[in-house]
């Protein structure tokens, strides 16, 4: 039994899109500074746990294991997240010149009841709809949340389909899968 193709969409992206998503995508979350604070916590609590329980004498060998264990993850998740925030900006600005220029290769959308499909160039990418987390619309590009990224189509790219038809068969597959 062959898919039924439901829209079908051709994307060439303006310059001022790929600004807005690279803004978008290299945007600090607010939750990491939280983050920071309680696994540099977590760390320091498991690190005075094994103190107080060697001077009690009660500390046996299996559990300073373990509170090591836990204080030296605590300690590692805090560097990367830690390096990843104080990234020197020629290597987050070379990340973007990359993606950038992969962003402006035409891309051609197939969407069918479960799946989209996205050829660029030579790469070829198949996302599942149950997995898009939200639509946006910018500018006339709708900016579908696709795990940490966003699949980007344009509105007046439709040729097979409309870009209303689109936008409440996107709206009603996220609310459903939510």
């Amino acid at each position: 039994m062959a898919m039924e193709l439901l829209f079908e969409n051709h994307t060439q992206l303006d310059e001022d899109v790929i600004q807005h998503i690279i803004k978008k995508n290299y945007k600090r979350p607010e939750k990491a500074k939280q983050y920071h604070v309680m696994t540099l916590l977590v760390g320091i609590l498991a690190a005075l746990a094994a103190v107080y329980f060697g001077r009690l004498g009660i500390l046996t060998h299996q559990m300073l294991t373990l509170l090591c264990t836990i204080a030296l993850i605590a300690v590692c998740i805090y560097s990367f997240y830690s390096y990843y925030q104080n990234m020197p900006k020629n290597q987050i600005k070379a990340r973007q010149n990359t993606y950038s220029e992969s962003l402006l290769i035409p891309r051609k959308m197939k969407v069918y009841k479960n799946v989209m499909y996205q050829s660029a160039g030579k790469s070829h990418g198949e996302y599942r709809l149950f997995q898009f987390t939200g639509i946006e619309t910018w500018s006339h590009y709708f900016l579908l949340r696709y795990e940490n990224s966003y699949v980007v189509m344009d509105k007046n790219g439709f040729t097979k389909g409309t870009a209303e038809e689109f936008e409440q068969f996107m709206t009603a597959r996220i609310q459903k899968n939510c």
